[in-house]
């Protein structure tokens, strides 16, 4: 198992080469848009990659992210984190389809605080 690892995409993140080529990473906390989002456990990330590019995944708050290298996969990653919190965790249940809401849940369980850097 690896080790908590911070990934932000405010041009300090983890080093591509702390990144596994395939595998897993473990989250603890996530910066982007000049936040932090604190994690009350952390984050499962599997990490792939192919001709293509580079994909990190968490099927649990359905992000799927791309990149051409580890660090533009970990970028895209610590935005689409950001903007699906704040586009599903904060929308009232009525207004969204039962898989939104398990992810709406999966938000609320994980993401302990967020506060500006």
């Amino acid at each position: 198992m690896n080790r908590p690892t911070r990934i932000e995409s405010s041009g300090r993140t983890v080093p591509a080469e702390l990144a596994p080529a395939t595998g897993t990473v473990f989250l603890d906390e996530v910066r982007s848009q000049g936040r932090r989002f604190r994690l009350n456990q952390p984050v499962r990330i599997a990490v792939t990659n192919s001709a293509d590019g580079w994909c990190y995944e968490s099927k649990p708050l359905a992000i799927l992210a791309f990149g051409r290298s580890k660090q533009q996969a970990q970028d895209s990653f610590a935005e689409d984190f950001a903007v699906l919190r704040d586009a599903i965790a904060q929308t009232p249940d009525e207004s969204l389809t039962g898989d939104a809401i398990a992810v709406k849940r999966a938000f609320h369980e994980i993401v302990e605080s967020v506060s500006a850097e």
